[in-house]
């Protein structure tokens, strides 16, 4: 410690490099994950035996075949006759206009009874107005921020708007839930969704509900068999909702590791750093090497005090990067919620703060090894010489 406080500039600019790459590893880490729990607490609310059949991502191999679902699909799902529910979906971007306004936003097309089966499983209800019921046709459902954010002026119920010139009355406006993708969504019935839309045919989601006592994996194979057959080929997809959840997490896991590998190139350049700082200190410090050689000290005694130095150096470093790491993380969520978006549930947990604190140390102590060895190869007499 002694030795650190005499080199106060060159300690301080060796510590920022690995202050940097910590703090960027921990906040990048916590936000991600923070999405993650966000998104599993979302889907949580849904049920776990639920199958979802989507048209297969288009690939370059099959850019000529066709990826949508459609009306046949669903109605061969009905004829199984294993589900208490089969619910179409029909999704596509509108152009919605309010007192000659314009914004592009996502309209959900279902069936009226659907909707609100589908709404009320994930715990949304409406905050105003009421929700689609068999009958309508040219209403509106909107979600939260469409009535209050999207527009200069706020949407009422009661109030018109157009979709793609078509006229609609707004009869419910969605609870806000935090969740971009939701609060700016807005649901009207199938049938409408087809003509406005000029998609007679099309689907891009089936939401199965099984009956009570059925195994979801032998469903889900079931569905397989009964798609290929009606289609004739295998552009889609059919998982679980235990599965839906695996292959979101998977994909954050891998964002995770690309978002951390770059904050990592600021760590490995603290190490540098640490290396190219012990390596002067030991050429700063040749006399008090012989010293302790020549009183007994052996070679690894001598690498372990420089070793020590520079994992110090690193672990002072994990903790001031650790807790601005977790303050931007924090800030990055008190920011998001002020503005609406309860996209993020961040959690800074101990292994996190462990990790930053251990990771950094173990930066350090590697950097300073090489440091560390050539200083217990000097010889005593070599050493002592400069005291002459």
């Amino acid at each position: 410690m002694r030795n650190i406080s005499h080199r106060k500039l060159r300690f301080g600019l060796t510590l920022l490099g690995i202050m940097i790459g910590i703090m960027a590893i921990v906040s990048l880490i916590a936000i991600s994950g923070g999405l993650e729990n966000s998104i599993n607490e979302q889907m949580a609310q849904f049920s776990k035996d639920d199958i979802y059949v989507m048209p297969k991502s288009v690939t370059i191999t099959d850019m000529g075949q066709a990826a949508t679902l459609t009306k046949d699909d669903a109605s061969a799902m009905e004829r199984l006759g294993l589900f208490e529910e089969v619910m179409p979906m029909l999704m596509s971007f509108g152009a919605v206009e309010y007192r000659r306004e314009t914004r592009n936003i996502q309209i959900l097309g279902m069936e009226p009874e659907d909707i609100e089966e589908y709404l009320s499983q994930g715990g949304l209800d409406v905050q105003a107005g009421r929700m689609l019921k068999s009958g309508d046709s040219n209403s509106i459902v909107i979600g939260s921020r469409i009535a209050d954010n999207m527009f200069s002026k706020k949407i009422s119920v009661q109030n018109r708007i157009e979709i793609n010139g078509v006229s609609f009355v707004v009869i419910g406006i969605m609870e806000p839930i935090g969740n971009p993708p939701d609060d700016e969504s807005a649901y009207i019935p199938l049938s409408t969704m087809r003509d406005v839309f000029n998609k007679t045919n099309e689907l891009n989601m089936i939401l199965l509900r099984p009956k009570a006592g059925q195994d979801p994996d032998m469903l889900v194979a079931r569905v397989k068999r009964a798609l290929e057959r009606e289609r004739g080929d295998e552009n889609f997809d059919v998982m679980t909702s235990v599965q839906l959840i695996e292959q979101i997490s998977s994909l954050l896991g891998v964002v995770q590791i690309v978002l951390v590998g770059i904050a990592a190139i600021s760590l490995v350049v603290g190490g540098i750093g640490i290396m190219n700082s012990m390596y002067t200190s030991v050429l700063e410090r040749t006399k008090e090497i012989g010293l302790m050689k020549a009183v007994g000290a052996r070679n690894k005694d001598i690498m372990f005090f420089f070793i020590l130095e520079a994992g110090l150096v690193g672990a002072i470093g994990g903790m001031v990067g650790t807790l601005l790491g977790s303050m931007i993380a924090i800030g990055v969520d008190v920011a998001a919620k002020a503005a609406g978006y309860n996209i993020l549930s961040i959690v800074i947990t101990p292994n996190l703060v462990l990790f930053g604190i251990g990771f950094a140390a173990l930066t350090g102590a590697i950097s300073g090894a090489f440091p560390a060895k050539e200083a217990s190869k000097m010889q005593p007499t070599d050493a002592l010489r400069q005291y002459a």
